[in-house]
């Protein structure tokens, strides 16, 4: 494994060693690092670069927690690195204080018209794990406990069913417009390539998000 990965890893599995995902399937706490590597996983196999699939690992840290990580970023991994995170993290976050859930969701549904190819690898990576991972948490609950089970789940999140709905829908327009602006013989063909293949699913996943659950 490139050297660069097993040091984003390192500093990934430090940063977010107590979160837990919101959902579990299987019963108990699910280290927020499994997200992580999937991600990462996603990006590699999608024509990522490991310099792309070590911003992956790191998506969340400024967000999660705070700006005292820009600089251990930098410091380990490299400054391109800490400009693929930046531009994957929400505005108006930084540890435990962050602006309005809304406010945050649309700067960064309009950031997305201007992201650079990988980082737009990574954000469709990111988007579609999180949206699977709804899809089966749903499946789960609607299996044992119907509409009121389901109910619990979509509470987890601010939005709710509606605002997370309508936020997953908007992130899957702005992807589809920006990657169709995306000329043809870029030099970052192979991530385009794998950032509109990962946006066809991410657009089934929150359509059957819509009609189903």
């Amino acid at each position: 494994m490139d050297d660069l990965i097993v040091r984003a890893t390192t500093l990934a599995s430090a940063l977010h060693a107590r979160q837990v995902r919101k959902g579990s399937l299987v019963g108990v706490e699910v280290p927020y690092l499994s997200h992580l590597l999937e991600v990462a996983g996603m990006v590699l196999a999608n024509g990522g670069t490991p310099t792309v699939c070590a911003a992956a690992l790191l998506h969340d840290a400024i967000e999660d927690q705070g700006a005292a990580t820009r600089p251990l970023i930098e410091k380990q991994l490299g400054t391109e690195v800490l400009r693929l995170v930046e531009a994957c993290t929400e505005q108006g976050t930084g540890g435990m204080i962050k602006a309005p859930w809304a406010e945050r969701k649309q700067a960064y549904i309009a950031h997305i018209a201007h992201a650079p190819a990988p980082a737009l690898l990574i954000v469709v990576a990111d988007k579609l794990q999180s949206a699977r991972e709804l899809l089966r948490l749903l499946r789960r609950a609607q299996q044992q406990g119907g509409p009121e089970a389901t109910g619990l789940v979509w509470g987890k999140f601010k939005g709710g069913r509606e605002g997370t709905l309508w936020f997953h829908q908007e992130v899957v327009k702005a992807l589809q417009h920006r990657l169709a602006e995306s000329p043809p013989g870029a030099a970052a063909a192979p991530m385009l390539i794998g950032a509109r293949v990962l946006t066809e699913e991410l657009a089934e996943v929150v359509d059957r998000l819509a009609r189903e659950y």
